[in-house]
């Protein structure tokens, strides 16, 4: 268990996942995990480490612990909740909904202006963050503002990366509670609370000479496991940034999230596998072992392109059934 804790959570709403961004050797999951566990003087815990070498268990689900940075938001608008947006699902929205703001300043989902206000910017450390919201719906910068100073921008380009808060229940929409987070961005970013108090954080290590999407996939069948165990839909899972505007985890919010999305896919199907296919016993064997492994990594490059093949076996009860399946692998020197 890890030294640094807020108590009991209220409700666990999101699984928070992290990037160490530490490359140097050794520094797998066993190690971060021992980190958390002895640093007793650092203001930082985890619930979770994975890597290639495994899952570990660092602080007890029901704690909060110190992850995503979003402590003082409960200072600044309270603890998280659920409050509901006034308006209904209808057919055609999407699973993610788009978030606006109207020019005067509220939320929108989907084009719908709700009964829910955009919370107000605040003066982070004497920084004049508490931004001027202009009667056209824009937010402008103080004279006396300390870094680049902005005038007129659009209420949504202050909204972090990752959009806000929402629940669909009973055909209805729900938003959770908002902040400014400046942090990490200087002139702040509206984020979601909950992150610390409300979310179970998990911190994927990849150091020197491990296998990135290795870790993902570990990562993937744990964000599953706690999905299912705590009824918690996709839409849940979240990254750090989500909380703070943190550039966490990198990797994945690269190039407009482009892998936050693959990784997603990934948790969908450990997801699929363990609830839908609960008792299935599913293995996967290699033909072509000299380019990959038993587990579906690329063992080596292979010098042209190159067609390998692997056999899958699902077993449930007293029935099994195979299928072998194949890819090709692109060569080094191909075109």
């Amino acid at each position: 268990k890890s030294g640094k804790d807020s108590g009991t959570k209220s409700s666990t709403e999101f699984i928070t996942v992290h990037y160490t961004g530490n490359m140097s050797s050794g520094a797998d999951a066993d190690a971060n995990a021992s980190y958390f566990s002895t640093a007793l003087d650092y203001r930082a815990s985890i619930h979770y480490c994975t890597g290639n070498d495994g899952v570990f268990y660092c602080t007890d689900e029901k704690l909060a612990a110190w992850h995503a940075g979003d402590s003082s938001s409960i200072d600044v608008v309270g603890e998280f909740k659920w409050i509901d947006t006034g308006l209904e699902v209808i057919d055609g929205d999407p699973q993610y909904p788009v978030f606006t703001i109207s020019d005067d300043f509220y939320y929108e989902i989907n084009g719908r202006k709700t009964l829910i206000p955009m919370p107000k910017p605040w003066n982070y450390n004497g920084r004049n963050t508490d931004h001027i919201l202009n009667s056209d719906g824009t937010i402008s910068s103080r004279e006396n503002y300390t870094q680049s100073k902005f005038s007129n921008r659009s209420a949504e380009s202050f909204i972090n990366n990752q959009a806000l808060p929402f629940k669909v229940e009973n055909g209805k929409y729900y938003m959770g509670t908002t902040w400014w987070a400046y942090t990490q961005v200087y002139e702040g970013r509206i984020c979601s609370t909950g992150g610390n108090y409300n979310s179970i954080g998990i911190e994927s290590c990849v150091n020197q000479g491990s296998d990135l999407w290795l870790t993902w996939q570990i990562t993937a069948q744990l964000v599953a496991d706690l999905m299912n165990r705590y009824s918690l839909d996709i839409t849940r899972v979240r990254g750090h940034h989500f909380f703070t505007a943190k550039d966490c985890p990198q990797p994945m919010l690269e190039n407009n999230l482009e892998i936050w999305w693959e990784f997603l896919e990934l948790v969908k199907a450990e997801y699929k596998l363990m609830t839908e296919f609960n008792g299935y016993s599913v293995t996967a064997v290699s033909n072509d072992t000299d380019y990959l492994r038993d587990n579906g990594r690329v063992r080596k490059e292979p010098e042209t392109d190159t067609c390998v093949s692997y056999t899958i076996t699902i077993t449930n009860g007293d029935t099994t059934e195979t299928i072998t399946l194949g890819s090709i692998l692109p060569g080094k020197y191909s075109r």
